[in-house]
């Protein structure tokens, strides 16, 4: 009576081990691992169907009721590890969506960005947003994959690759700030301001750029430098016929008082 019970309730254990072990395929990346398990407990079942079959029909051996019961502690301990590990698998899970989540927004950000945003990786660019793209009038595939320097000012390639270097390299501060001129796929040279800083991308170390068109502010700065010419050049002549203004003054002075010495 004692192996009825021991092996009925082995298989009811069995059967919540492949339950359990469904559930699992459902939440983990290892789902292979999880189909062996459930096609083990599925032959474990089956197994104690045949032995309680055999038991009743008394062709069953004491070395078979021996390692039905020992195949009974296995599935137990398994049941065990399965509601010890579910948890686990659960939040890792969650997690993992969470991270899903934020990587969408942040790539919903960067794209939606009105400044260029460039991820650079081994020397190439591997992203770019549509405000890069329109920046530089360049399109997707004539941008992905290619040398960044091709795209910047032939006077700053060295200089912005040897501080690309020396950042990866830990040699200078993983931030950065430049003011550079890139290139316009027409030729023209577009100056940009460019903050620089070190990301984790696919696994690998790259740099993140976000490049900001000041051609509008270069402009203003321009035109107020040249209004302040304009207005010191202005400046300067006041006070050139004002001090002009006093010399005659003083000389008709020093004139009207020799005139009086005379009379």
């Amino acid at each position: 009576m004692e192996v009825i019970i021991i092996l009925v309730f082995s298989i009811v254990l069995q059967i919540l081990c492949i339950v359990w072990a469904f559930t699992l395929i459902k939440i983990s990346n290892v789902r292979t691992v999880w189909w062996f398990f459930v096609a083990a407990f599925f032959f474990r079942v089956c197994r104690n169907i045949l032995f309680l079959v055999d038991f009743f029909q008394k062709n069953s051996t004491l070395l078979r009721m021996t390692e039905e019961i020992f195949g009974f502690f296995i599935s137990l301990l398994f049941f065990i590890s399965v509601i010890k590990l579910k948890p686990i698998f659960l939040r890792y899970q969650t997690n993992i969506k969470e991270l899903k989540e934020i990587q969408e927004n942040y790539t919903a950000i960067m794209r939606g960005s009105r400044d260029g945003i460039l991820v650079l990786q081994d020397e190439k660019i591997k992203f770019a947003n549509a405000s890069m793209f329109k920046m530089t009038g360049y399109a997707e595939k004539e941008t992905l994959g290619k040398k960044f320097v091709d795209f910047v000012d032939p006077v700053f390639r060295d200089l912005l690759l040897e501080k690309y270097k020396m950042r990866l390299a830990g040699k200078i501060k993983p931030e950065g700030q430049y003011e550079i001129n890139i290139l316009h796929k027409s030729g023209r040279l577009i100056p940009v301001e460019i903050n620089v800083s070190l990301i984790q991308y696919l696994d690998k170390p790259a740099t993140m750029a976000v490049v900001r068109d000041t051609s509008l502010r270069k402009k203003i700065e321009n035109k107020k430098q040249d209004t302040n010419e304009e207005l010191l050049k202005i400046n300067q002549t006041l006070i050139g016929r004002e001090l002009k203004m006093m010399e005659l003054k003083k000389e008709n002075e020093e004139l009207k008082s020799k005139l009086s010495q005379k009379k």
